[in-house]
């Protein structure tokens, strides 16, 4: 799933920035397993039901 939306991201970064398209993809492909860390992260530390990063990203209320 996040392999889908990387591409278009890149692309937005590549036309906001001007750097090159294949820079920018290879940029927010190697960041996008930092974030996703991060978020998981994130979500450990809040606890609650789960703690997984659907609860994060407003999954489904239990």
């Amino acid at each position: 799933m996040l392999a889908k939306l990387a591409k278009p991201a890149a692309n937005a970064v590549a036309k906001r920035t001007g750097i090159p398209p294949a820079t920018a993809n290879r940029a927010v492909e190697l960041l996008v397993p930092v974030v996703v860390a991060a978020l998981t992260k994130r979500a450990a530390k809040k606890g609650g039901a789960g703690g997984g990063l659907g609860d994060l990203l407003g999954g489904p209320k239990r």
